[in-house]
């Protein structure tokens, strides 16, 4: 019994290969070849999804978190000049990220910033167009820094905080920072320490390969008399490579009207010129505290005592006044407690 072979397929292999197929066949082939693309990239967008969903699951557990915190710690020490340490990320997802006890020690091992508490939310938009990692709106709860001199008389926290040279990291920012109830000591040659307490305010705030810090509209109290003087409209920047690197200026509850006071750290060498770093405070010198009690020296015992509970009245009102400027946020804050 013979088998008759088709014309097509007694020819040598090579010739088969080499004539060219049929209208219908180059149909198919497309057809067939388009269906493995989209099928090879429906398999990329499900391994996708498949691995978001399970990062969002993991990050959801204490595992993921741990994991999440020591991997953002190990990097960002890897790439500022200080020490990053976080004590817990209380929530991350692809909307927001909260943690407490964040704090930053520079090279010299000094603590230059430590908060008890940090969120706030990722605005990926500025990734894709900028190249810039940003979190807003943010806060800062009970924060505490410290401005000292470090390296060539830069204030050591921004020493700390900058990105050197030969060291990659898209610039970060936290933008519209909420500042409640934070400390601010300032330990820089040419004057004696000042420090501000309950500090409440706006801030924005990049790191990179340049660090700059801005305040807004901060209020809060100063030891810049025997007696502690409230300011507010504070605002001002601390900045890196420039002369100046910290200008602040603010308004103080005092007496005299409208007394300003301004701060000025300057440091010639970082403006390529000569001479010792040096903090100059400009505050009018005959400044004073409005304070009930001067009232008591004619000797109306009465009057005395009245005007001493009214103004223990109103610094009992000063500590319990808490703003509008950051209601939102101080609920926050709360709920990350309450959340702990």
């Amino acid at each position: 019994m013979s088998i008759d072979i088709p014309h097509d397929r007694a020819l040598p292999r090579a010739e088969r290969d080499a004539r060219p197929l049929a209208p219908h066949s180059v149909r198919r082939a497309r057809a067939g070849a388009g269906r493995r693309v989209l099928a090879g990239v429906g398999l990329v967008l499900l391994a996708i999804a498949a691995l978001t969903a399970s990062a969002i699951v993991h990050l959801a557990t204490d595992l993921g978190r741990e994991a999440a915190r020591d991997g953002m710690v190990a990097f960002l020490s890897s790439r500022i000049r200080g020490t990053v340490h976080v004590g817990e990320i209380t929530h991350l997802d692809f909307e927001r990220l909260a943690m407490t006890d964040f704090r930053i020690d520079a090279p010299d091992g000094e603590t230059v910033i430590t908060t008890d508490r940090m969120a706030g939310l990722f605005r990926w938009g500025e990734l894709f167009d900028t190249g810039t990692m940003q979190l807003a709106p943010t806060y800062f709860d009970r924060a505490e820094i410290w401005l000292t001199p470090g390296p060539g008389g830069q204030v050591n926290l921004v020493h700390a905080m900058e990105v050197p040279d030969g060291r990659w990291m898209p610039p970060f920012e936290m933008n519209d920072i909420q500042l409640i109830d934070n400390i601010l000591h300032i330990e820089l040659p040419g004057k004696p320490p000042v420090t501000m307490r309950a500090v409440n305010g706006l801030a924005d705030l990049h790191v990179g390969h340049q660090f700059l810090w801005r305040m807004d509209q901060n209020r809060g109290y100063t030891d810049l008399s025997p007696l502690e003087v409230g300011f507010r409209h504070m605002s001002g920047r601390l900045q890196s490579d420039h002369a100046h690197p910290l200008v602040v200026q603010m308004v103080l509850d005092a007496e005299i009207a409208e007394p300003g006071a301004r701060f000025d750290y300057h440091v010639p060498a970082l403006g390529g010129g000569e001479g010792r770093p040096y903090f100059d405070l400009d505050v009018p010198v005959d400044i004073g505290v409005s304070d009930a009690r001067d009232d008591c020296a004619e000797g109306d015992e009465e009057h005395c005592a009245a005007a001493a509970r009214e103004e223990q009245d109103r610094a009992e009102q000063r500590e319990r006044r808490a703003p509008a400027r950051e209601r939102a946020q101080s609920r926050q804050a709360e709920r990350d407690r309450e959340h702990d």
